[in-house]
């Protein structure tokens, strides 16, 4: 399982920008240009490849701006002034400081951003300093009043089971994710099934809850919130079985092809794909290096491998 990164070849799917940021080709019907998610793609980017730079990247989208009193980290989602306006979604908060926190900033480091996080991250809705985003940013800067956010994060993933089970219960559910190879993308979804869709706890989030788990150090409580958390796997999330606790199979990791769109942040399942459409890769040029996503899911069955 080689890792192969370019950061100077700017043809492959995803490459390294102009400014640090981990872009990724416009090839599927996006309106965003590849960079509505780039501060993840850097995160996961700097786990695989290590490359400072994309640390660089991640802090240029974070602006010192005045307050009344005092001063206050704003985020953006990428650092080109015109996306200032749109501010940063609580996602891409997490994941700037899961990157932070990997890059082996101090507890004061990280505590000098955290202390001046806004309640009003961006203007899309429910994107605000929600108290469970509270108590984990006080959690990684060492704070004891952080220690709340286990039993919160815990007791998340257990109404999360206990409602997705209902929905399972009531309506017969979706099934299993279908095989990468078999996937086709459906673009006459039932308008009522994707409502219905909505109502399951979102694989985003369960990617999201998993990295704020991998900079924690291990305890009671983080192993009983990873087995709730396995239990909320897709079948064919390779990445999120591994990081949740999870069995994988070598070959199942050796045998995954990249894929276009956020493959581990969405399902294959047709009415329940939320984001971009994702196809397996078959541009070469496209796959001469940074295959982010495979990358990845390489990265973390070589670093569990030995504890599952």
């Amino acid at each position: 399982m080689v890792i192969m990164y370019n950061p100077d070849n700017k043809n492959t799917y995803w490459f390294v920008d102009s400014l640090n940021m981990f872009s990724n080709q416009s090839v599927t019907p996006v309106w965003d240009d590849g960079h509505y998610d780039v501060i993840e793609s850097n995160m996961a980017g700097y786990i695989c490849y290590r490359d400072e730079r994309l640390i660089d990247g991640i802090k240029s989208c974070w602006r010192m701006s005045p307050t009344f009193l005092n001063w206050q980290y704003k985020g953006q989602r990428y650092p080109e002034p015109q996306w200032g306006n749109i501010g940063i979604s609580r996602d891409h908060t997490i994941y700037s400081f899961v990157a932070f926190k990997i890059a082996g900033w101090s507890d004061e480091q990280i505590w000098d951003y955290a202390k001046r996080m806004p309640f009003n991250l961006g203007i899309e809705i429910g994107m605000k300093l929600t108290p469970p985003l509270w108590f984990w940013l006080r959690l990684i800067s060492g704070k004891k009043i952080g220690y709340i956010w286990y039993p919160m994060a815990w007791c998340g993933k257990l109404f999360s089971r206990i409602q997705n089970g209902l929905l399972n219960f009531f309506t017969g559910g979706f099934g299993k994710e279908i095989p990468q190879d078999q996937y086709v993308y459906d673009t006459n979804k039932n308008p009522k099934k994707v409502w219905l869709s909505k109502q399951y706890y979102p694989t985003f989030a369960l990617k999201l809850s998993a990295f704020q788990l991998y900079v924690l150090p291990d305890s009671w409580f983080k192993r009983r919130i990873k087995k709730q958390g396995l239990h909320l796997c897709p079948s064919e999330n390779f990445l999120l079985q591994i990081m949740y606790g999870g069995k994988v199979d070598k070959s199942k990791v050796d045998g995954y092809k990249s894929m276009y769109g956020s493959r581990w942040a969405d399902e294959l399942i047709p009415v329940r794909t939320k984001g971009n459409i994702m196809e397996i890769i078959t541009n070469p040029v496209h796959l001469e290096a940074n295959t982010l996503d495979k990358d990845l899911l390489n990265f973390m069955f070589n670093k569990y491998n030995s504890k599952i």
